[in-house]
């Protein structure tokens, strides 16, 4: 969906995680619309409050997202 490219900084050919837009902390839901691809050191950031996700996710649908990440801990 996100054409394995951190959504923060656009890097590519890098080790990608899967982020919780309103972390699931605050009452977030583990859907594909809920969800961003950053890169580690992106993601790091965005727990040290030093960058901060907006907005909202798409592309897949629901379904097919659950099938494909499923049993994935990276992306």
């Amino acid at each position: 969906r996100d054409h394995f490219t951190c959504t923060e900084c656009g890097q590519k050919n890098c080790r990608l995680q899967a982020h919780h837009i309103v972390w699931r902390s605050q009452g977030g839901p583990d859907s594909i619309y809920n969800l961003t691809t950053l890169c580690e050191k992106c993601h790091k950031a965005v727990h040290a409050g030093q960058i901060v996700i907006k907005g909202q996710a798409s592309g897949f649908t629901e379904q097919m997202a659950q099938y494909t990440m499923q049993g994935k801990t990276y992306l």
